[in-house]
Parts: structure tokens; C-alpha cells; sequence
């Protein structure tokens, strides 16, 4: 599903909208990583950038621990991948607010995120992340379900 909001910049400008830089956030799950898939493919598609990002609730960053997690996020992308690859570790006890704030700062043209699609009380109860972030950006947000195990 690709949610678009009324005010985003890409419908006021003329032309088609350039889905050039590519943000991608996971929480390093097999099911959160499904999402860097798809970013890298529209990434491909336009020859752009990609951005990967981790968001991690540690209170004092660790060293060690923000290396070992940019080196997974690294891990994601193919070794000759031939396009801009960025890996950033942010830190927040809210994600979709790290998550929006990173697409702002790095004027990200789209965000890839997986979603559960959870409904009732387990999504009352566990949050929603990715509906949380479609509320807080005003950039067009890629949510990706995995297929069904």
C-alpha cells in the first residue's frame, strides 16, 4: 500500500513526482527487512539514493552497539549493489517520530516500512508504528506486508 498525503509535495508539482531518494526503516527482523526490498527496488528504479535506518530505544548510544547495528543494516544490500547506500542508527523511545524527523532532514521522497496489519485489540495493545508514522510525515509512506507464514 502506498500512502500518498494530500499536501505532499509531490502532488503540487508539475510533472511526475521523482521517487529518487529512499528511505527505509526495519527493526533488523526478517519480517521488518522485507521492506528493504522494496526500497532498494525503487531506489534501482530511479538510480537514487537509499537510506537505511534503525531506530533504537538504548537511553546513551553505545558505541559497539550503534557499529554492530550500521553493519547489519549494511548487510542487507547486496555487495555490488551500484547505487548510494546510507546507514544511520538513531535513537528515540519513539520510532515513527525518529523515523519521520530522518525523512525530513534527509528529504527522503518516500519511506518503506513493513506493517503486520494488526486490527482490535492487538493492535490497541501493541501500537502501530507504521500508523503512527503516516499521521506524523507528510512524505508518501511504502507499507509493505509480508505474505502470510
Amino acid at each position: 500500500v502506498l500512502i500518498v498525503p494530500a499536501s505532499a509535495r509531490a502532488l503540487r508539482a508539475e510533472g511526475l513526482p521523482q521517487l529518487r531518494r529512499v528511505l527505509a526503516a526495519t527493526d533488523l527482523s526478517a519480517f521488518g527487512n522485507h521492506a528493504v526490498r522494496y526500497a532498494m527496488a525503487l531506489a534501482q528504479a530511479s538510480g537514487g539514493e537509499l537510506t537505511l535506518v534503525y531506530v533504537s530505544d538504548a537511553q546513551a548510544p553505545d558505541w559497539d552497539d550503534e557499529v554492530s547495528l550500521a553493519a547489519q543494516l549494511r548487510s542487507l544490500v547486496p555487495p555490488r549493489w551500484p547505487f548510494a547506500v546510507a546507514t544511520e542508527v538513531l535513537f528515540g523511545d519513539h520510532p515513527s517520530a525518529a523515523i519521520a524527523a530522518a525523512a525530513e532532514r534527509l528529504d527522503a521522497d518516500v519511506i518503506c516500512v513493513a506493517s503486520h496489519g494488526r486490527r482490535g485489540l492487538a493492535r490497541a495493545a501493541l501500537g502501530s508504528v507504521t500508523e503512527e508514522l503516516m499521521r506524523r510525515t507528510q512524505r508518501p509512506v511504502l507499507v509493505v506486508r509480508p505474505p502470510e507464514e
